[in-house]
């Protein structure tokens, strides 16, 4: 097995890489294809029969120099629609103008900006039709976490840099004006005294309706307190879990809002919870670079890689059920490539977008470049273009991101030149009728775990004169009652023991009418399953 070794931090330093940069250009002659979804600048680009290319052969990269900004250049390799979207010398932005990230969704809710990063810490937004500089945005900084309102175009929500001030703004972004629509210190200050920063950790997003958040929690030190989720609509908060102290690499809510994913390189790993974190599982060991999406049946679904395995693979895990199916391997013939995934295309389900750089070995099929992959067994895979990325640190990384409609692609690239900073975002633009949400086949590769019975192991038991206490540990999350004698349902019970370590260790301390030996009982009931289980404990 060929391993690739990726750090959960960013910014991240990977793998470096050495490609060829090139571009035929857009000839005026173009066949016409009037649409809305595309701007006019790859308006006139399609042929009505343009169809994606889904082959996997490692295709050359054409070369050419960088292209001037807002001009349709063809890819030569799959004919697709390719802009330079930012020019940040000649706009006066810092350093670079780059999508942030893969797993934010660059593109407002009809696609009419897109927003980016500068080196100085600032966010701006961009015209999608024209490409020309919109402006800076006011208020926000750094890690400021920005999403787009999922149905008004001119608003966003963002956190104060770190999340540290615990409260989410809304921002209007023709006006400037901001108003805060959660503030959740007092609420975390009272269930965490310690609480500082409530931020998913610049990797995580809200449900596809903008109405259900996960949050993780950390004290002015960056030790992890927990995790909560809230409803914006009602705002209030739906449930906590304590992390004691296992920092997450980063925490999202899936898009129907019913999980939360906690990603993790701990003890716990990777682990889904429903919203009020009952059920909590562990999907994956590691926290890798992934995404969560919508399958073509509507399910949420984590797309992920794990390089443990001995195939590299890029794999699914439903959220529902548990099951994960691979979807493609990355090591191929000795090769390795780091990837990011972009799961945003809500409104046409079914699909990812993946994109490669930092690769190893003998260059593949899918190494330095886009392209989409069905979330199915046996998926099909469309190439969308090449990003010309020469790896040199984070900032290099090409982070692609894709619209809600699967249209629009936004991606960086340093177009070869090796450096960090001399970094632009580019367009890739595709037809509406280009992909289409189509059901899976194939059999998932992995049935889902099986979820073990409720056990209790009995604990220290202490008994002298009329005094005596018991510990009992379950395994798995779960409430524990008190009886006198056997046979009753918890549901029946109004003596609670005290749980503690999210509901694994339970303790009772009790005064005895009598100092002989007696017999009395726990009643515990799973968090997940609400299954039963009694335990007698003899005081001697």
């Amino acid at each position: 097995m060929t391993n690739l070794s990726l750090p959960a931090l960013r910014p991240r330093s990977l793998l470096a890489l050495s490609l060829v940069a090139g571009l035929s250009s857009l000839s005026t002659g173009a066949l016409a294809q009037a649409t809305d979804t595309l701007s006019p600048a790859c308006a006139s680009f399609y042929p009505a029969d343009f169809k994606l290319s889904s082959t996997r052969t490692t295709d050359a990269i054409p070369t050419t120099a960088r292209p001037a900004k807002g001009v349709a250049t063809r890819e030569g390799a799959y004919n697709t629609c390719l802009v330079r979207a930012t020019n940040h010398t000649a706009e006066g932005v810092s350093g670079f103008s780059r999508n942030d990230y893969a797993r934010r969704q660059a593109f407002n809710a009809d696609s009419s900006q897109y927003l980016t990063y500068a080196l100085n810490g600032f966010w701006q937004t961009y015209n999608a039709k024209t490409f020309s500089f919109s402006k800076q945005l006011p208020g926000l900084a750094g890690d400021a976490e920005p999403q787009w309102h999922p149905t008004n175009p001119d608003k966003l929500y963002y956190l104060p840099t770190n999340g540290v001030g615990m409260r989410l703004n809304e921002l209007t972004v023709s006006t400037g004006a901001t108003r805060v629509v959660g503030d959740f210190a007092a609420r975390l200050k009272a269930r965490w005294p310690g609480a500082n920063a409530a931020w998913t950790k610049s990797e995580g997003s809200p449900s596809k309706d903008g109405r259900y958040w996960c949050f993780m929690v950390d004290d002015a030190n960056w030790k992890s307190l927990g995790v909560f989720t809230w409803d914006r609509d009602t705002n209030s908060i739906l449930g906590t879990y304590n992390t004691n102290g296992e920092r997450p690499d980063h925490v999202s809510m899936s898009p129907s809002g019913n999980y939360c994913v906690i990603s993790g390189d701990g003890a716990s790993g990777t682990l889904v919870a429903n919203r009020d974190f009952s059920n909590r599982r562990k999907i994956h060991p590691k926290s890798e670079h992934s995404d969560l999406a919508i399958d073509a049946n509507g399910d949420d679904v984590y797309v992920s890689v794990d390089y443990q395995s001995n195939a590299g693979d890029v794999f699914m895990v439903n959220l529902r059920t548990g099951v994960r199916t691979n979807l493609f391997p990355t090591y191929l013939n000795g090769s390795a490539t780091a990837l990011h995934i972009s799961g945003k295309g809500f409104n046409k389900p079914g699909w990812a977008l993946v994109s490669t750089y930092g690769d190893s070995g003998t260059r593949q099929w899918l190494h330095r470049k886009m392209f989409l992959v069905q979330l199915a067994a046996n998926p099909v895979t469309y190439n969308l273009g090449f990003s010309r990325v020469s790896s040199n640190g984070y900032w290099s990384e090409p982070h692609a991101s894709v619209n809600r409609d699967l249209t629009k692609v936004l991606f960086n690239s340093n177009w070869g030149t090796s450096s960090d900073t001399d970094v632009d975002a580019y367009m890739i633009e595709v037809p509406a009728s280009a992909v289409k949400t189509i059901p899976g086949t194939g059999t998932p590769t992995t049935p889902p775990p099986a979820t073990p019975a409720l056990a209790i192991t009995l604990g220290t038991v202490t008994h002298s004169g009329y005094d005596a206490s018991y510990a009992l540990t379950t395994n798995q999350p779960a409430k524990c009652r008190a009886s006198w004698t056997a046979g009753n349902a918890y549901g029946a019970l109004y003596d609670n023991l005290l749980s503690s370590t999210d509901g694994l260790k339970h303790s009772k301390a009790l005064t005895l009418g009598s100092t002989a030996a007696q017999t009395v009982y726990a009643v515990c009931k799973s968090d997940s399953q609400g299954t039963e289980k009694e335990q007698a404990i003899l005081l001697k």
